[in-house]
């Protein structure tokens, strides 16, 4: 089981809402393609459907309005329950400042708000200029789990005792990631991951 006095870090898009399935309706609507909700992260969904048209999806989907109006990925909000009640949850996300502003809101109007400690962004800059990293957000706030269902937010994390899970929810094809990540398909398996086989509160 993860040390209690570690926190989780919890991607939000694709992870607590189903912002995958806005995407792919919006896929289908405008682009004409199927593309299943588990492969709408940028790493899958850019070589389908070009990088200008994934920012075009991006900014409908991540507009405030719309965003709200994302399902939550099944099993998300006991899930969450359970991990706040041994341990501080973070939402990890590369939405900046205004649009975590969203998903603030989304968390209250399901009730699941006082389950998270904060908000992190690597949307945001180091004195230098450069992107602050998931992984240095794990650091720097004593994260001990990153939850996230795009790979390379797992792959470019370099540290040291991280447990780092790729949920892919509803994935039903072959899947082997990248070596030190963990792949779910389901937040019981998620769960099942974090807890290592022991019982979960």
């Amino acid at each position: 089981m993860t040390d209690p006095q570690q926190g989780i870090g919890i991607d939000y898009d694709g992870t607590i809402a189903d912002t995958g399935a806005l995407k792919s309706a919006w896929i289908r609507e405008h682009l004409s393609l199927s593309v299943p909700p588990w492969k709408t992260d940028r790493t899958l969904c850019v070589p389908i459907i070009g990088e200008e048209n994934y920012e075009r999806m991006g900014r409908a989907v991540y507009a405030p309005a719309a965003s709200l109006l994302a399902e939550p990925v099944p099993g998300v909000g006991a899930a969450l329950r359970a991990l706040a009640a041994g341990h501080r949850l973070y939402v990890v996300t590369a939405r900046d400042d205004q649009q975590i502003a969203s998903c603030r809101e989304w968390l209250e109007r399901r009730g699941l708000a006082a389950c998270v400690a904060g908000y992190l962004s690597s949307a945001a800059r180091n004195p230098d200029g450069s992107k602050v990293s998931k992984g240095q957000l794990c650091r720097d706030h004593g994260i001990g789990v990153l939850i996230d269902d795009d790979e390379r937010h797992l792959r470019g994390v370099d540290l040291l005792g991280l447990q780092r899970i790729l949920l892919k929810d509803g994935c039903d094809e072959p899947w082997t990631p990248a070596a030190g990540i963990a792949l779910a398909t389901s937040w019981t398996e998620v769960l099942q991951l974090v807890y290592k086989g022991e019982s979960a509160p």
